[in-house]
């Protein structure tokens, strides 16, 4: 029997709230002021937090927390003192990003749901097991993932699986953007994105991606065993939430009922794009595979407008006398509102209501600006925003029923029901009446006259003497304490004892002897780090530089870096055959690793195609979590150097990797955050030791989405990035074309200093490592955040 998957709202403010409540939603996330994806929506106060939680429950409602953002150490305490008061009013989970508010929550907040964000990046089973491991019951899969990738997930965890349906989609991997925040110190990882993606490269705007609708395959992700469909848009109004949860509801009620037709898609299609699209929709990457579809991206960029943009109503066809004629391509209302696309658009409102084919004539103002064939988009219906209206404000009210008892000599007594749930409130005794009884009707009519309350009565019993006297304000009095005891005591099912909270338990767990540090860690200084993108600038490395590597009193760690697709098998072998004469001869001290790829979505096996190489290598260096995964539990003698990428933000981060790692008996190295300033990198407690990039062009970008063929792109500040494709996986890397570098700061704080070469040349690369390199002096370099954090 097929399950039938929740609809997940995305709410900005209470006004969403009760648009995806009355539009039929099961789930709703949203955000606090804090520490959510989308700072810049209007979000929930503490208050409208706690308000937001018991009106979605008095309707059966779930709520979801987006704490989906990476946490810095001095803010650990603030994300428990949020938590805590929204855990005891009974929210169902919280959606998390960084590994330590995974562990965070895990430890104090017991029973609490985690759900891990597509922030984290998860896309192979090994990757949904790891989740399990830490807690979580629900993964939200990666945009990026076909229906097939998403079936194989399903298929290999009992945890529950979100999927993304509809709305905006990122250029980028989720979490694993860094362009807005090295280009203009607003973290996306931080919920500050500054969408780079939609401004202009080359002349056009080749990264703003159409947005998702996914409706024509709600019965393909109901049959792959998808348990929740969720809608993206909380920085959007009430009109757009209660759209698409209808669409969404319709579509997926009507498979499961076996009513669904490809016509009813394309009608409610229809209606969402007049809702709100970017140049159309495009059903994502369920359907393409970009290893072999030379056309994938055609549907899901468009290069013309990254904004709204409107239904097509038709193009100009005459303009005269301050008004332009044009046949309508759809039919046309009175009090739509138009655009105009021109190169400043220009706005109208039509007067006058149309069907398609007809020819409509409007005025317009500055008609010289307007050439025939100019499209015009409908921007707003005056149809649909009135059928959503009217969703919006529909009676949604609770249906309950009741009893009253009014007897001479005993308490006036009225309960309510809903359900299983009752509630009973009694008044003073009823007295017998000296002059003028109340009569049953007028008890029974002001009982029902719940008027401002969430709730209708249906049905009401009663028992009432012939010859009582009741105040009418005594009923009203009782009535009003019934109703709200009924909502205390529907919303009471969902909260929990505050006394359940363990506030110190994860920071009582940070605590450790200062030499209890991880076992086989090698903490010598003067630690060096090389990875080479390309066998060429390894080749110039070893050709001038082994015997140098004497001089250095510490480990050399050089690494092949898998992750741009630079080596082949047979090159691998060879090269490391060098090295390991090297470190056999000249330095005992030299490690050699392999970097593993950016993105692991199960074109490679670790095991299976590096199985051979991995067996004559010193370690490995982590990327993804992935592959932190498969690793964790398959090399434990290796050395592990976790990436920047994996996002060791905070001490709980830190503690959580090493405790996932407790088997692991190889050495364990830390790549400081890009994103924290040196000092907060280095007040870290990784228990292991650190690196920091002390030289490296910066991955912005790890992205499905743009063409193998991009190779360079230019903004409009005439600024470049370098797009290296990654042959034989499915992604490229958008890097800076300009080097962050730390050679103006004092030495004497860089002791482990990591180089990472991308694309350039053997050159270049002696050039870098020499000890006063002009390739960096000599050209623009970035220190990224090591002294300004975000």
């Amino acid at each position: 029997m097929l399950r039938r998957p929740e609809i997940l709202a995305p709410c900005g403010n209470m006004s969403s709230l009760k648009a995806a409540i009355a539009a039929g939603a099961d789930a709703c996330y949203l955000a606090g002021t804090s520490f959510g994806a989308r700072a810049y929506a209007d979000n929930f106060t503490s208050d409208e937090l706690l308000l937001a939680i018991e009106e979605a429950h008095l309707h059966n409602v779930k709520v979801y927390l987006t704490c989906n953002t990476l946490v810095k150490n001095s803010e650990l305490g603030s994300v428990v003192e949020m938590l805590a008061p929204l855990y005891e009013a009974g929210l169902d989970a919280v959606l998390i990003q960084d590994l330590g508010i995974v562990k965070l929550v895990r430890e104090t907040f017991p029973g609490l749901e985690i759900h891990t964000s597509t922030q984290m990046n998860i896309l192979t089973p090994a990757g949904m097991s790891l989740a399990k491991e830490m807690g979580a019951t629900r993964v939200v899969a990666a945009r990026e993932m076909t229906l097939g990738e998403i079936r194989l997930l399903k298929e290999s965890s009992d945890l529950e699986l979100e999927v993304f349906v509809h709305g905006a989609m990122c250029l980028c991997y989720s979490g694993r953007c860094l362009m807005s925040s090295m280009l203009g110190g607003r973290s996306g990882n931080r919920g500050r994105c500054a969408q780079p993606c939609r401004q202009k490269y080359n002349g056009k705007y080749l990264m703003s991606m159409r947005d998702l609708s996914s409706l024509k395959a709600v019965p393909d992700l109901i049959k792959a065993g998808v348990d929740s469909l969720k809608i993206e848009g909380r920085m959007k109004n009430e009109y757009y939430t209660a759209a698409t949860v209808d669409a969404y509801k319709t579509l997926r009620d009507a498979y499961i009922d076996g009513r669904y037709s490809e016509e009813l898609a394309v009608k409610y299609e229809e209606r969402l794009l007049d809702i709100f699209n970017r140049g159309g929709f495009s059903t994502g990457y369920f359907y393409r595979d970009r290893l072999v579809d030379d056309k994938w991206d055609a549907e899901l960029i468009d290069s013309s407008m990254p904004g709204r943009r409107g239904v097509k109503v038709g193009s100009v066809r005459k303009i005269a006398g301050g008004k332009i004629s044009f046949p309508a391509d759809k039919d046309i209302d009175s009090g739509d509102e138009l655009l105009i696309d021109v190169e400043e658009p220009i706005s109208i409102t039509s007067n006058v209501s149309v069907k398609r084919g007809e020819m409509v004539t409007l005025k317009a103002p500055e008609t010289r600006r307007i050439s025939r064939g100019a499209a015009l988009y409908r921007t707003r219906s005056r149809t649909l925003t009135e059928y959503y209206e009217k969703l919006i404000n529909r009676d949604n009210k609770l249906e309950i029923t009741g009893s009253v008892s009014a007897v001479c000599g005993e308490r006036l007594t009225l309960k309510l029901r809903y359900g299983d749930i009752s509630v009973i409130e009694r008044g003073g005794v009823v007295e017998a009446s000296t002059n003028r009884p109340t009569n049953k009707e007028t008890i029974k009519n002001k009982i029902s006259q719940l008027g401002n309350t969430d709730f209708k009565l249906i049905n009401l019993e009663s028992k009432v003497d012939s010859n009582v006297f009741v105040r009418i304000g005594d009923i009203s009095e009782l009535r009003r304490r019934a109703a709200e005891n009924l909502r205390e005591a529907i919303a009471g099912r969902y909260k929990r004892d505050k006394n359940n909270i363990k506030r110190s338990a994860a920071f009582d767990s940070l605590k450790y002897d200062s030499q209890d540090q991880r076992k086989n860690t090698l903490f010598i200084n003067n630690n060096r780090f090389y990875s080479f993108a390309y066998p060429e600038q390894l080749k110039a490395f070893l050709n001038n530089y082994p015997l140098e590597l004497t001089a250095i009193s510490g480990y050399v760690y050089i690494a092949l870096d898998l992750g741009l697709g630079g080596y082949d098998k047979k090159t691998l072998r060879s090269l490391l055959g060098i090295l390991n004469d090297i470190k056999t001869n000249i330095h005992l001290n030299v490690r050699t690793l392999l970097a593993l790829p950016y993105i692991n979505r199960g074109e490679y096996s670790i095991t299976n195609d590096y199985g051979d190489i991995i067996g004559k290598i010193d370690g490995l260096y982590i990327r993804n979590i992935d592959d932190l995964a498969v690793c964790k539990n398959g090399f434990l003698d290796k050395d592990f150097i976790i990436a920047s990428s994996l996002y060791t933000y905070n001490d709980m981060a830190a503690a959580e990797i090493n405790d996932l790692l407790s088997d692991h008996t190889g050495p364990v190295i830390y790549e400081t955050s890009l994103e924290l300033t040196y000092k907060e990198a280095m007040d870290i407690e990784y228990r292991a030791d650190h690196i920091t990039m002390y030289y490296g062009k910066l991955p912005l970008m790890v992205t499905s989405g743009l063409r193998d063929t991009t190779q360079d792109l230019k903004d409009e500040r005439r600024h470049h990035y370098n797009v290296v494709n990654a042959r034989g996986l499915s992604y490229n890397v958008v890097f800076t074309d300009y080097p962050l570098s730390l050679v103006n700061l004092p030495q004497s704080d860089l002791v482990k200093k990591y180089y990472a070469f991308t694309d350039e040349t053997p050159e270049e690369v002696l050039d870098v490592i020499s000890d006063s390199p002009a390739y960096i002096k000599n050209r623009r370099y970035t220190e990224g955040h090591s002294a300004k954090g975000i």
